[in-house]
C-alpha cells in the first residue's frame, strides 16, 4: 500500500488546489493520500469531491502550535503538527485555526514590513496576491521577493 501523509494544496503554501492534489495522488499510484494544509481545511471538500476510485482521502491539517521554552519563560518553540482524520466542520477547530490564521498574518505582515525596511520592493497587497484565498505564509513571501527580482528563485529566499 502507497500512503502520504503530508500532502498540501493552495489552501495553504502548496501549488495544486486541492481537486488537482488529488488527481496527482492518483497518477502517482498513490492509495491513500492525507490533505494537510497549513492551519485549515478549506481544501478537504474539494478533494473529496475529485477523488479518484481507488483514492482514500485522510482529512487533516498541519496545526500551528507553540511549545513554551522553559529555558526562556517568556519565549516559545514553535512546531506543526500533524492532525488526521480531523472533522472539517468542527466548529471549535474552525475557531480556533482562524486565530492561528489571524497570528500567521500578522507574522507575514511583519515580515513583508522588514523586507521594505531593507530596501526589498515587496508590498503586502503583492504577498496577498500571490496567496490569493490561500493561508498567507513564508513561500508566498519568497515568491514575491522573486517576482521583484530580489532573489532569482523562491528557494533562494
Amino acid at each position: 500500500m502507497r500512503i502520504d501523509l503530508h500532502v498540501h494544496s493552495n489552501a495553504s503554501d502548496g501549488t495544486d488546489p486541492p481537486a488537482e492534489v488529488a488527481r496527482r495522488a492518483a497518477a502517482a499510484s498513490l492509495d491513500v493520500v492525507a490533505l494537510t494544509d497549513h492551519d485549515t481545511m478549506a481544501g478537504i471538500a474539494a478533494a473529496v469531491a475529485a477523488l479518484p476510485p481507488g483514492l482514500t482521502l485522510v482529512p487533516g491539517l498541519e496545526l500551528s502550535c507553540a511549545i513554551p521554552d522553559h529555558g526562556a519563560p517568556l519565549s516559545a518553540r514553535s512546531v506543526h503538527l500533524l492532525g488526521y482524520l480531523c472533522d472539517p466542520g468542527d466548529s471549535a477547530l474552525a475557531a480556533e485555526t482562524e486565530l492561528i490564521r489571524d497570528d500567521r498574518t500578522r507574522r507575514a505582515r511583519a515580515m513583508v514590513a522588514r523586507l521594505a525596511e531593507l530596501g526589498a520592493p515587496v508590498t503586502w497587497e503583492q504577498v496577498s496576491a500571490i496567496a490569493g484565498d490561500a493561508v498567507v505564509g513564508r513561500p508566498h513571501i519568497a515568491r514575491a521577493l522573486a517576482e521583484a527580482g530580489v532573489v532569482a528563485t523562491p528557494a533562494d529566499a
